[in-house]
């Protein structure tokens, strides 16, 4: 009934299903469960601009002040570009938590980032390990993924970041 769970057979064996995925292991879930941990312990502070290598994933956050034609700031789906002005210091990027919440970007309310991730159908160890920018205020970005309304470029904005996970 549920889209996702998992279950420990004899031999160490381990049934995975995420969503439409069915996966059959061996010894992953102790692995899992080490790996889990690790992931609740990202946490860094961030200035910008500047660059914060992430340790525990192997990635990197890089920032730099960009211009930006008319106010639209084409992006990948790893780089972002945000009006440096609307955010709050101070600033860190970390693994999600309970009760993060993010003003996803076209929406005027905010949801819960656990929210975002059951109705994006974001598989669970995925979640784990997706990075998350955070000013004083709220999540501003869910990297590789969403951003928030309260930092987009507009016609207002006077001075462009350009960040990237890379």
């Amino acid at each position: 009934d549920h889209p996702s769970g998992d279950l420990d057979l004899p031999h160490a064996i381990v049934v995975r299903r995420t969503y439409d995925s069915l996966i059959i292991s061996t010894g992953m879930k102790s692995k899992q469960r080490s790996m889990d941990e690790k992931h609740d312990k990202i946490h860094y502070d961030v200035t910008f601009p500047g660059s914060v290598h992430i340790v525990e994933l192997g990635k990197t956050l890089h920032s730099e002040f960009v211009t930006h034609p008319d106010g639209i700031c084409p992006g990948g789906q790893n780089t972002v570009f945000m009006d440096y002005d609307r955010i709050i210091a101070p600033v860190v990027v970390r693994t999600a938590k309970p009760g993060d919440r993010i003003q996803p970007l076209g929406m005027s309310g905010t949801k819960k980032i656990k929210s975002y991730f059951i109705d994006e159908k974001v598989p669970r160890n995925v979640r784990k390990e997706t990075l998350l920018l955070l000013d004083r205020e709220s999540v501003i970005w869910i990297a590789g993924m969403r951003l928030s309304e309260r930092v987009k470029i507009s016609d207002k904005t006077r001075r462009a970041l350009k960040v990237e996970i890379v």
